[in-house]
């Protein structure tokens, strides 16, 4: 019997740009959106005995995404993602760059799909260092993207 429960590795869930997956990615934390303003407002009338209503803020910070990727031979880790020019670049010339939308794709195993756009994404930073030790095997990088908004699809 099959299990219901998502299966990390499977390869069932990738990220994307423009429909293709972003190469070596090994983890993506989605800090999720966040209320502007978490608190809520209660309207509290002086002649009633308690609030007549709750207001809450329905605007969002949006969130942030960190992408762990193993940087390769050829090029530097953040060369996978849709932002970066042909050429060298440095990391100021990574943040100036237009909004993307990134995907989320998690495919079950009978082929059905869900997943979540995220809209508005910025690069807003990236591991430029590293340290080499050799007892390491491959180098790791963290490249933090900032979006404005996601939806479900």
């Amino acid at each position: 019997m099959a299990t219901e429960a998502r299966i990390v590795g499977s390869g069932y869930t990738y990220f994307t740009y423009d429909g293709n997956p972003i190469a070596f990615c090994e983890s993506v934390a989605d800090s999720g959106e966040d209320l502007f303003n978490p608190a809520a407002d209660r309207v509290h009338p002086i002649h009633s005995k308690h609030p007549i209503e709750i207001c809450s803020c329905e605007a969002t910070n949006g969130g942030t995404i960190t992408l762990t990727i193993r940087e390769v031979w050829d090029h530097e880790v953040w060369d996978e993602l849709p932002w970066t020019p042909d050429g060298i670049v440095t990391l100021r010339d990574l943040v100036n760059h237009d909004e993307v939308q990134l995907q989320k794709i998690i495919e079950k195993p009978d082929g059905s799909v869900r997943g979540i756009v995220y809209h508005g994404c910025r690069l807003t930073g990236a591991q430029t260092g590293e340290t080499i030790n050799v007892g390491v095997i491959t180098i790791p990088k963290t490249v933090t993207i900032t979006y404005t908004h996601r939806e479900a699809i």
